[in-house]
């Protein structure tokens, strides 16, 4: 996986939230996610990553939009999602 920080100095002023994707369905509640971010590469897969649940019941699938911020780590954590359908 490419290190998105080779990245970054494209983007000088650089956004703290980036619009994503889910790459594919999530299994489970405590299954980690990749996700795509088009601005990057809108085939490059990132991850996986963690994720926020909204409920007990749904979960992210592939094509569903999401919200990606990168904490302290450098590394991308989904913070909310929409279901695509």
């Amino acid at each position: 996986m490419p290190d998105y920080r080779d990245m970054f100095d494209d983007y000088p002023e650089q956004a703290p939230l980036w619009a994503a994707t889910f790459a594919t369905n999530v299994s489970d509640f405590t299954a980690l996610a990749p996700i795509i971010i088009p601005a990057f590469d809108p085939h490059l897969e990132w991850g996986p990553c963690r994720w926020q649940t909204r409920d007990s019941v749904n979960l992210p699938r592939k094509g569903d939009t999401c919200i990606v911020a990168f904490d302290s780590n450098r590394e991308p954590w989904v913070i909310a999602w929409w279901p695509f359908g």
